[in-house]
Formats: structure tokens, sequence, C-alpha cells
């Protein structure tokens, strides 16, 4: 489309001066996005959640990448839950929130409680605001010392 503007210029002449008008669509802001621990601690064997939030909402489906850690030496996440993840924000006309769960292993040994972290990476099409958040996983077998065993790490006192 072009269109042309004529005026006077202001001596008793005309100036006309035409353009080709070009349409666009407006963009929508890029997603910020953000993440949450959920209830914490939680005892192992349950799932420990968090919240993935793309604010404003994307315009369409959203890949977020997620990392998934544990303290060096720790098995409380269970086998194929940790290192590289992804989650899938929805298009929405409003704010994304989603619910991210990582399963957790209840085992026998009595050991340290640790914490699992979830780690907002890096990706295309959104800004990473809140990077990292971590929840805490509680050992539930800390009942050794009723059935007279030793727990991890404890002395022995000699009377």
């Amino acid at each position: 489309m072009t269109i042309s503007v004529t005026g006077s210029d202001g001596r008793g002449g005309s100036v006309s001066e035409s353009s080709d008008l070009v349409a666009s669509t407006a963009t929508s802001a890029r997603p910020v996005v953000t993440i949450v621990a959920g209830t914490s601690p939680v005892t192992e064997s349950p799932v420990a959640s968090f919240t993935v939030t793309a604010a404003p909402a994307p315009s369409a489906n959203l890949d977020v990448n997620l990392s998934v850690t544990e303290a060096a030496g720790s098995d409380f996440v269970a086998f194929g839950n940790k290192g590289m993840k992804m989650v899938t924000a929805p298009t929405a006309s409003v704010n994304v929130t989603i619910t991210y769960t990582v399963a957790t292993v209840n085992d026998e040994p009595d050991e340290p409680d640790v914490s699992v972290m979830v780690t907002v990476t890096n990706g295309t099409n959104y800004t990473v605001r809140t990077p990292s958040e971590a929840g805490m996983i509680k050992d539930n077998d800390d009942d050794d010392m009723r059935r007279g065993r030793l727990r991890w790490g404890q002395r022995i006192r000699r009377r």
C-alpha cells in the first residue's frame, strides 16, 4: 500500500511525498521463566515438586530446559530422573504454571538428608529469571537406633 501526502510549501507552491506502507504483526513479549520448590522437605519415596512459571504466557508452545541434580554420591533421585530434562509450557492467554516432579527412591540404608536441585537452563524464546531451586529430601530410615544398630557416622561409646 502506498500513502501520498500533499501540502503547501509556504511560498505558494505545493509539496508531495509518497511512501510504501508495510504492514506488520505485533510480537508478544518474550516469556520470563522462574522455578520454585514445592513443599520441602519431602520424605524419600514420594515425588519432589517444583513449579515452573512462564510470564507472560507464550504465544506458542514453549520448550523449557531443566537440569536435575543431587549431591554427589546420593541416591535419592530415581534412576533416569537426573540430567537434562524438558517441560513444555502450552500456549495460553494468561501466565503458564507447570508442576514438574522428580521421583525419589525409598531405600533401606540410613543416610544423610540431601537437596535435589532443579535448574532452568538457557533456551530459545525465553529469559531465565530464577535459574534454580532446591528441595530437601529427608531420609526415612532413622529407626536404626531403636533396633540397637549404629547410625551412619555414629561413634561407639565404651562404658
